[in-house]
């Protein structure tokens, strides 16, 4: 469920960046990172390994991506806070799914 959230703020946040700033690439992370985040979560109910490996990759280009776009605007909103998003995530992930010993 986690997953999903993410994906749908991922995928609402590079629309809303594009009405709102007129930003391609926004529109582009947010559309390719989204349906990927949205997609690893319905995998994860048939295999989890393979959807939450896919969101966990995801997540990972997420954070640099967003490390680098503050690093190139120098504004903490809305970048530093999707990193802070998106390394909570992966934390998220990493310690539920990859260090759960079932």
């Amino acid at each position: 469920i986690a997953v999903l959230i993410y994906g749908v703020l991922m995928l609402g946040g590079g629309i809303g960046g594009y009405v709102t700033a007129k930003s391609v690439p926004s529109l582009i992370t947010g559309i390719v990172s989204g349906l990927t985040l949205v997609s690893s979560a319905l995998v994860a109910r048939t295999n989890e390994k393979l959807g939450f490996g896919m969101a966990a990759a995801m997540t990972g280009v997420l954070l640099v991506v967003f490390f680098r776009r503050y690093q190139e605007t120098g504004k903490i909103m809305p970048s530093m806070g999707l990193f802070c998003l998106s390394g909570l995530m992966l934390g998220m992930l990493v310690a539920g799914h990859f260090l759960n010993k079932k």
